[in-house]
């Protein structure tokens, strides 16, 4: 809002260097107003802008109509920031190579990881279900998880809101499949119960900039089964099960593996005993030293 507010300001004044001299930084973190308006209004201070991914630019398929268009003023816009950060290094590469192939000169960048809040659960025992958790739309790849289910496989919990251009999703999923259950508007305590007794997150998304969902499965001691995604991995590292996630006839056999109890699930929970979650203390604190040391930069 006070983002929104300076804004404003600025740009119905026309000296938004007066409105903005006590101000050091600007931040924006969320895709939210961020156009070259806004940008220009707020030259006089450190502009520094957060990227999650491209993925309306490189992959409009999976983007509303105006999704593309969308996302290249929001580039551009970033482009006139002092500085840039992503979620991810593979986030940054691809910052790079779309930046790059629109001939547009954009600033330094570096990689700030989000860190996770997730509650102290208490021990539950593993329950007989699984759980996809994200919004219903066609890059997450739910079809997938509708296409190999099987009758006599466990209940599948779809967690998260209907999106946009899924039909043929949204059709099965009336079509109500017996043994998968659609779950939009769950409490927090009632989403932490479902994903930490799952027997695995099954993650099989085309696409993702960072992968907060992998993380959230792993600090409460739940496998994940994900697609093999390079922003996937910086967040996984080597304990999750990786599949590509157009390999139906491999997410079958794994998951069988788990709807057993094989070995895959048992392995993971051992790999999984090195892994630390992405934590906020760490992401504050490059955050800070990155804002210690642009200050003055900028002041030259």
């Amino acid at each position: 809002m006070g983002e929104s507010l300076v804004r404003d300001m600025a740009i119905a004044s026309g000296r938004p260097d007066a409105l903005i001299a006590d101000a050091q930084v600007y931040l924006n973190v969320g895709h939210t107003n961020l156009n070259s308006g806004t940008m220009a209004a707020l030259a006089p201070v450190l502009r520094v802008v957060m990227l999650h991914d491209l993925i309306p630019l490189e992959y409009p398929e999976f983007a509303r109509a105006n999704g593309p268009k969308l996302m290249r003023d929001r580039l551009v816009a970033a482009a006139g920031a002092d500085h840039l950060l992503t979620n991810s290094e593979d986030t940054r590469g691809r910052v790079r190579r779309v930046a790059s192939g629109l001939n547009l000169s954009i600033p330094d960048l570096s990689v700030l990881p989000l860190g996770i809040d997730v509650p102290v659960c208490p021990e539950r025992p593993r329950g007989d279900h699984f759980v996809c958790l994200g919004t219903i739309e066609p890059r997450k790849n739910h079809a997938l998880l509708l296409e190999i289910w099987r009758e006599d496989w466990p209940d599948l919990h779809i967690i998260g809101r209907r999106g946009w251009e899924n039909r043929e999703v949204f059709r099965r999923l009336d079509a109500e499949p017996p043994n998968i259950r659609e779950e939009a508007g769950l409490g927090d305590d009632e989403l932490w119960e479902r994903l930490s007794t799952a027997r695995a997150l099954l993650f099989p998304s085309h696409v993702e900039g960072y992968g907060l969902p992998l993380a959230e499965a792993l600090t409460l001691g739940t496998p994940v089964i994900a697609s093999d995604l390079p922003a996937l991995r910086e967040v996984g590292g080597d304990v999750p099960d990786y599949l590509y996630p157009e390999d139906g006839p491999g997410w079958t056999r794994l998951i069988e593996e788990y709807v057993k109890d094989g070995l895959a699930p048992a392995a993971q929970i051992t790999r999984m005993a090195n892994w630390r979650p992405p934590a906020w203390e760490n992401h504050f604190a490059k955050l800070e030293t990155l804002l210690e040391d642009l200050l003055p930069q900028r002041a030259e």
